[in-house]
């Protein structure tokens, strides 16, 4: 009897745990069954699904966002560096023209002069000139060539401008500034360094014991000589003739930019290639402007000429430089307008009337 209950006993023992398991592994499949059910949800467009396909475009977009901005950034960069390249390359162009070699004259259609060799007043260029010393005389004029010329800026007619100065009792000094003519090679800087080429030409001639001194420039040379000008006491400069100075040099450095690539757009080269051209030059080429010196020429006399068909300067300019002077020292300065002429070409158009003017203007200048 005691064996049959324990049998009996371990017999419902192992079918409670036959049934433990069924019901466990049925819980299990209900599990299975719900993960499922959810599975399907998600696989037909439930709310969770769409959520995440949401949040995956979302980071695709901003991905191709950062793309695009990180592409423009290069693209920007690679700009910057060809501009900054080609800008580079055209000033170094500009501020080294090519040197115009100086030509012998006979001796015997001019008057007598002397080889004439002084330093900068900085020192750092040796300059080279003939000083036409045939008068006995306190009075001097020094003329001074524009951008790319040399000591003779009108070719051989030069001579007779010469010769006509001497006739009114004022020797004269033609001279190479630096990197033009016979001086030494180097940059031409419109006027920014020249002034001291100017200034050394001024000191040499005081030296010879000149009292009055008169600036004639053409030009780049004309704003050389006005910054000198403005530079010098009274005593060392009395006065100036300025024929076609520059009165905005960033428009006249972009003039000859275009002159080496006519095709160059105007943007960004005119604000980059002046940029690079001072940096060469270690200076602001707006210094040179005529305007910013002629103030502090005050108040002595200026003759200032000008071609109306001048195709650098325009005339509303020329007249501001005019007015401005004007305006602050009265009867100080007088302009000449040469009907037909262009930038430097008032000599060539009106050689007479250019040589009259200016004997007139010396003669009355240091009265």
């Amino acid at each position: 009897m005691s064996r049959g209950r324990g049998q009996d006993r371990s017999r419902s023992q192992s079918q409670n745990r036959s049934q433990g398991r069924n019901q466990s592994r049925s819980q299990n499949r209900s599990r299975d069954s719900g993960r499922g059910r959810q599975d399907s949800r998600y696989s037909n467009g439930g709310v969770s699904e769409s959520f995440a396909k949401r949040v995956t475009f979302r980071e695709v977009t901003l991905k191709w966002k950062r793309y695009a901005v990180l592409i423009i950034f290069l693209f920007f960069l690679i700009y910057i560096a060809i501009t900054g390249a080609m800008s580079i390359s055209y000033a170094g162009q500009v501020i080294r023209p090519a040197q115009s070699p100086v030509k012998p004259i006979d001796k015997n259609i001019a008057y007598p002069y002397t080889s004439a060799s002084f330093r900068s007043r900085d020192g750092e260029v040796a300059l080279n000139g003939w000083h036409f010393n045939a008068k006995r005389t306190d009075s001097a004029l020094i003329i001074v060539h524009g951008f790319g010329g040399n000591r003779f800026p009108f070719g051989e007619d030069t001579l007779e401008l010469i010769e006509a100065v001497i006739g009114v009792d004022f020797n004269v000094l033609v001279f190479d500034l630096r990197n033009s003519g016979g001086a030494e090679s180097g940059t031409s800087a419109f006027g920014l360094h020249e002034k001291d080429d100017v200034l050394g030409a001024v000191d040499f001639m005081r030296e010879a014991g000149y009292a009055n001194i008169a600036l004639l420039g053409i030009s780049t040379g004309a704003n050389a000589a006005a910054i000198a000008g403005a530079e010098s006491p009274m005593e060392d400069v009395g006065a100036l003739i300025l024929d076609s100075p520059i009165v905005d040099m960033r428009s006249f450095i972009l003039r000859l930019i275009h002159e080496i690539n006519p095709d160059l757009p105007d943007f960004p080269f005119n604000y980059a290639a002046p940029l690079f051209v001072g940096l060469y030059l270690n200076g602001d080429v707006r210094d040179a402007d005529a305007a910013v010196n002629l103030d502090s020429f005050m108040p002595r006399n200026v003759q200032l000429i000008y071609g109306n068909n001048d195709e650098i300067v325009s005339l509303p300019e020329i007249m501001g430089l005019y007015d401005g002077y004007m305006s602050r020292a009265v009867g100080k300065i007088s302009i000449w307008n040469v009907p037909g002429a262009g930038h430097g070409e008032c000599y060539a158009e009106a050689k007479d009337e250019y040589i009259e003017r200016v004997t007139a203007f010396l003669r009355r200048a240091f009265v």
